[in-house]
């Protein structure tokens, strides 16, 4: 069973995709921000990160940046209905991303090819 640790300030988000993830035959685990995600991190394996870009304190962008560095076998995905940080990082545009609002499907679809990359 593949592993996928969500991360998202939105409880309304994280529970949309606990139960999209769960019913693809993933076994979820949430995180509210990106501190709490690197503690995660640090205590179990994940097939891939969902993290959204906009939060308070550590963004999405330094969160994949530091499991890049930290996890480097570890993929990740980033979504965003907005997106206004994107050039202040170097190579950004190299993330995938989703955009929000998504499409439960689609969004499995963007992870699992994420996992086939």
């Amino acid at each position: 069973m593949r592993k996928i640790l969500i991360v998202d300030d939105e409880p309304a988000v994280l529970h949309l995709l606990r139960v999209t993830f769960d019913r693809a035959g993933y076994a979820v685990r949430l995180a509210p921000n990106a501190d709490e995600a690197k503690a995660a991190l640090e205590g179990e394996d994940f097939d891939v990160v969902i993290s959204d870009v906009k939060m308070p304190g550590t963004n999405g962008y330094e969160l994949v940046q530091w499991i890049a560095r930290n996890h480097p076998a570890t993929r990740t995905l980033l979504m965003s209905g907005f997106d206004t940080e994107c050039s202040k990082y170097p190579g950004s545009s190299d993330y995938r991303k989703i955009a929000k609002p998504f499409v439960p499907k689609d969004i499995v679809a963007a992870v699992d090819d994420v996992l086939r990359s």
